[in-house]
């Protein structure tokens, strides 16, 4: 499998993690998750995923910043960050993750629905490099 179908998954919330990972290995992706900050800042370290899909609420951290140190990271190889929120919602938040970085925002669980399509429509731009 291609390293651009590498996705990385922090989420605080187990269940949802879970649901998430098994939706994107159904689809044929390499998933690596994380439950806070430090694990994320560990796997970042050692493996460089394609995009990183995230709950900005993290035990300890503040999300919104840890996506600013991901994209600086980033510099030096192309990655996407994706915030994905169950209890970030409303402009205000989307602005703050557009403000980070991100490259694109949705709110859990109503638009659930999306991750494959957003996924789907950035991994071939990686593959591309026109992302």
């Amino acid at each position: 499998m291609s390293s651009a179908s590498f996705v990385l998954v922090i989420d605080f919330e187990p269940r949802s993690l879970a649901k998430t990972r098994a939706v994107l290995e159904q689809a044929g992706h390499t998933v690596r998750s994380a439950s806070s900050g430090k694990e994320l800042k560990e796997i970042l370290e050692r493996e460089m995923p394609a995009v990183v899909l995230m709950e900005p609420m993290l035990p300890g951290q503040d999300g919104f910043k840890l996506c600013q140190a991901i994209k600086r990271r980033a510099q030096v190889m192309p990655l996407t960050v994706i915030v994905a929120s169950r209890i970030y919602r409303g402009a205000r938040y989307r602005n703050m993750a557009k403000e980070a970085g991100a490259d694109g925002y949705f709110e859990r669980p109503q638009q659930d629905d999306q991750i494959m399509a957003i996924i789907n429509r950035v991994v071939p731009r990686i593959e591309n490099g026109t992302l």
